[in-house]
This record gives structure tokens, C-alpha cells and sequence, in this order.
């Protein structure tokens, strides 16, 4: 495609230039000059054939920079044949090596490196590998200060910027670039599917049309990519949506209920099949707890690597799940999570219902920070009220704060119980769980509790019901909420307090938090001590 006049009235001065894949929709093939795209490919070879493609489809009068490593341009641009091509190609080397401060020198060295005439409008392609460029860039603001400086640089020298990289770690990097819609024109991800490939279009600006949520399949043709197919995120739905990929134990022996329902008997093997799934029905089998993480890290990369279309679903078997292990697989991306107590006609009734669904949360692409936001981030145990808050912003400055729902209560005991004999009573057996005394009341943090769970969860921390041990309790159920009871803490002085208590169970070292089927702990004697103490002061203002 040829350089051809913006076809707005108001912007005649636009030019535009093509993407090079045949095919493609002229909103998605004008790139705009100024502007600034990126395209992301898995393979090295995926992302040269973009660029011959752009080069191949170049017109004669047009003028193309390309920088990349050394030699790599100059040795591709070779496979062109004579007659193809711009009439002006010029090739930049980059370091092998390069940290962030050269990464941020990069646009200005270009323009120092040449002359740019603003009145000579060109294309500028910059090849990259992506591990290079997400390591040394690694702070979201470095990325985002590239990015702009490139926009900003574009527009100076009207220059039509496209960004390409290849390699691994081009989830992650697309999760970063995500946001930067509005320093980039385009952002796109390529990604090969057996011979073809899949072009994720997240977002795309031209002077046609602004879209984004486009899912088009790409085979290759000549030097480059042809469209093959395409979809809109709506029109996903409804091509393998009536499958059902499952895991024979989710079934409890019952056959394949139609020629749609594709059973498998591993949940490795169901994956597998899912890899090319666009909206279909995934379903694994959880019958042992050490399974949980295993089961989590295939639905994450199902998820983001087949979109929000896909359907994912976790049958429990025998009971193992507990709360945080919900959050894990909702976190995960995981569409419905169905408990081990519901029988196999009401299972198959939740399937039905979810049909048609698409999965409307955004998750994070980084699977170790999912999980490692789930886990407390400091011990438990009785603790003195300093070390109590210390830890509490400790929790509030770390994501689990926002990943998992977690309480603080304070505690007033009945009469005739001092707050020191409380907290003798209670039996901390939870790692991130903490109990204090501040201000004559027992102030305990649990770690991973609803706030549906609380009644259950005191009566096994202390034997009995909380009504026969406290008059009253406050329960701060949300990060703000504790935010603000820390905080007044705080200012009364309790952070400069240092107690040291015994309770009647040391802490456990390993995680003990009881499954949702657990038993009631039994009543123990409330052991009463002759002499107590007062419970200790605040500093006094």
C-alpha cells in the first residue's frame, strides 16, 4: 500500500502508512504518522515476518529507519526482492548490552545520530527482544517515561513509530504496556498457534476508527502474514462454545453426556486440549489439597492466553478447599468454583448457567505475585501492641491486604474477666493470625477471614461461644476501616508499647487453618488466674 492523503477533511497534513498484513482492515492497516505502535511476538521469526511484511508493502517514495541488533536488520532485509520495498532504507545497531539509562537515551541519540527533516515524513521500525527491554526497563514508570519520550519524539520529527519485540516474557510485558494507551496508538500481541498465528489486538488508534478487543487469526504469505479469520470479543462467543473439555473424575463414573463433551483422564490432558479453546467449557477435578496450586497455575495460563471467552471450572471432590484457596482460583481467573457438597445433577445445572458468560475481572498476569499476595506477610502470635501495628501496616502496604479479605477485632471481655485471662484462653494456632491488649480490650488480627466466618472462627479460638466471654466487639472488616483503628492507635501511643504475653498454645508453625467442613473445636475449663494484673496503660497524653 502506497503513501496515500488522511481521508479527513480537517487533518490533511496526516499521512499513513501500512501494517503490511494482507487483508486487514484499513482501521488496522493505516498506521498514522505522527504515531507510536507496539507489536509484541512470542518468536524471533514471527516478528521479522511483521516487518518485511510493512517493508514489502512500502512504497517506492517512502523512507524506512529500522534499528535492531547489529547486523540482524541488514541480513532479513536481504530476503526482499529488488522490486519490493521503500525507496529508502537506512539500518541502526543497538548495543548488545544496554541498561535503562541507555534504554532512555535511546530517542534522543537517534536524533543526534541523523538529520530529521520534519518535512521528510518516514517510518522508524525498532527491533527488540523483549527479556532485554522488560529487565532493564523493570519500573512501570522507567516503561512509561520511555513510552511518552517516543510519542514525543514522534510527533517532533513526524515520525511513525513501530515498536516491535519478540521473544519470552511478552504477557508480562503486555500486561505493563496495557495502560499506556495514551502514549502508544497501538498495541498488539502475536502469538503462534500450531502454523498460524494469533493476533491479539489490545488496542488501536487511527484516524478511521478507535478499537480494541480484536482476536484475529494470521497465516503466513510470502515474506508476511494474511488474515484468516477474525473476531470480535462478542463474536468469540459462539464458535466452540458448546464444548465441553472435562476431566473424567468431575463425572463420578457417568459418561460423556454428547458428542460435545470431551472427557480426558488427566487434567494435563484436558489442558493440552484447551490451549486452542476460544469460548469453550473447561472443567478440573480437585481431589487432593496439594493439587490446589497445580490446578490454579493451568487456569491462570488458560486464561490469559485464551481471553475472557473461555469458560473455567473447578469441581471440588472432597473437601480441601478453603478460603484462600477460592481466592487463589478466582484470582486465577477461574469463572465458578463448585463444592464438594453439591451432587452431580446440581453440577451439571451450574455448567448450564454459566453459558454464554464471559469473564468480566482483570487478572494479573504474574502468577508467583497472585499466590505470594495470598500468604501473611509477617508471623503470628501474641505480640506486644507495637509489634501488633508494626505488622498490621506491614499487611496494609503488601497486596494481600486487597487480595484476601482479612479482619481485626477488639474484644471487650464480660465482667470478671480480665483481658489478660482472654487472652490466656486463646489458642493462636494460624500463621499471620496476632492477639494484643490495647486499652483494655483483647485486639486480635485474623489473616484470611471472612467476615461470615467470624462467630466460627472465635469459637475455635477460644473453646466457647463469644457471647459467654465478651460484653462487646468492634470488627474492622476492610483495609480502610483497620487503616483508620491503626492509625488512632498510633496516635494514642500504643506503637511505643512492648508487652510480653503467654498464651495457653504456642504458635503453629505450619498452616492449620481448618477446611469449611471442619469440626467445632470442644469447650475447654476458662482458666482463671488468681492474680491479674491491670491491663497496661496507653501513654498518657
Amino acid at each position: 500500500m502506497s503513501i496515500s492523503s488522511d481521508p479527513s477533511p480537517m487533518r490533511t497534513e496526516r499521512l499513513h502508512y501500512s501494517l503490511g498484513i494482507e487483508g486487514l482492515w484499513p482501521e488496522f492497516a493505516a498506521l498514522r504518522c505522527p504515531g507510536v505502535y507496539w507489536l509484541l511476538a512470542d518468536r524471533a521469526g514471527h516478528a521479522d515476518a511483521l516487518i518485511l511484511g510493512m517493508l514489502a508493502s512500502a512504497a517506492p517514495e517512502m523512507r524506512v529507519d529500522w534499528v535492531a541488533a547489529v547486523d540482524h536488520a541488514r541480513q532479513t532485509a536481504a530476503r526482499l526482492p529488488p522490486e519490493r520495498g521503500p525507496g529508502r532504507l537506512t539500518f541502526f545497531a543497538l548495543p548488545e548490552i544496554m541498561n535503562a539509562e541507555a534504554w532512555l537515551r535511546l530517542p534522543g541519540e537517534l536524533a543526534r545520530g541523523r538529520r530529521w527533516r520534519r518535512q521528510s515524513s518516514r517510518m522508524l521500525i525498532v527491533e527488540i527482544e523483549t527479556p532485554d527491554l522488560d529487565g532493564a526497563l523493570s519500573d512501570d514508570e522507567e516503561l512509561a517515561l520511555w513510552c511518552r519520550q517516543w510519542r514525543d519524539w514522534a510527533v517532533a520529527h513526524r515520525v511513525c513509530v513501530m515498536i516491535v519485540s519478540h521473544g519470552s516474557r511478552g504477557l508480562a510485558l503486555r500486561g505493563r504496556l496495557h495502560p499506556f494507551n495514551d502514549a502508544l496508538d497501538g498495541l498488539a500481541h502475536l502469538q503462534p498457534i500450531g502454523d498460524e498465528g494469533r493476533f491479539l489486538v489490545l488496542h488501536w488508534r487511527s484516524d478511521l476508527l478507535v478499537c480494541g478487543g480484536r482476536d484475529l487469526t494470521l497465516t503466513a504469505r510470502g515474506l508476511g502474514w494474511q488474515l484468516l479469520s477474525s473476531m470480535t470479543q462478542d463474536e468469540i462467543v459462539g464458535s466452540d462454545d458448546h464444548e465441553y473439555l472435562v476431566q473424567r473424575c468431575v463425572l463420578e463414573g457417568a459418561p460423556a453426556l454428547s458428542e460435545h463433551w470431551h472427557v480426558h483422564d488427566s487434567a494435563r490432558a484436558v489442558v493440552a486440549q484447551a490451549v486452542n479453546a476460544q469460548a469453550a467449557t473447561v472443567v478440573l477435578g480437585l481431589e487432593h489439597a496439594d493439587e490446589i496450586e497445580a490446578v490454579a497455575r493451568w487456569m491462570h495460563g488458560l486464561r490469559v492466553q485464551r481471553g475472557n471467552a473461555i469458560k473455567l471450572v473447578v469441581r471440588e471432590l472432597v473437601p480441601c478447599l478453603r478460603y484462600r484457596d477460592e481466592r487463589l482460583l478466582s484470582l486465577c481467573g477461574v469463572t465458578l468454583v463448585i463444592g464438594a457438597a453439591v451432587p452431580l445433577s446440581r453440577f451439571l445445572s451450574r455448567l448450564d448457567g454459566i453459558q454464554g458468560q464471559r469473564f468480566t475481572r482483570q487478572i494479573s498476569l504474574d502468577f508467583e505475585g497472585v499466590v505470594a499476595s495470598l500468604h501473611p506477610v509477617t508471623p503470628g502470635g501474641a505480640v506486644s501492641s507495637a509489634t501488633f501495628l508494626d505488622r498490621i501496616e506491614q499487611w496494609l502496604d503488601s497486596s494481600a491486604a486487597e487480595a484476601v479479605s482479612s479482619l481485626m477485632v477488639a474484644l471487650q471481655p464480660a465482667g470478671g474477666l480480665s483481658p489478660e485471662q482472654a487472652l490466656h484462653q486463646c489458642r493462636l494456632s494460624r500463621y499471620g493470625d496476632m492477639a494484643t491488649l490495647m486499652e483494655g480490650r483483647l485486639y486480635l488480627f485474623l489473616f484470611g477471614c471472612r467476615s461470615t466466618d467470624l462467630e466460627p472462627a472465635l469459637k475455635r479460638l477460644f473453646g466457647l461461644p463469644d457471647a459467654a466471654l465478651f460484653e462487646s466487639h468492634d470488627v474492622f472488616d476492610d483495609p480502610e476501616a483497620v487503616a483508620i483503628e491503626v492509625h488512632r492507635l498510633i496516635g494514642r501511643g500504643w506503637d511505643g508499647v512492648s508487652q510480653t504475653f503467654v498464651t495457653s498454645a504456642p504458635m503453629a508453625v505450619a498452616e492449620q487453618e481448618p477446611t469449611r467442613d471442619h469440626d467445632a473445636a470442644s469447650p475447654r475449663p476458662l482458666a482463671l488466674l488468681l492474680r491479674a494484673d491491670a491491663a497496661p496503660e496507653g501513654p498518657r497524653s
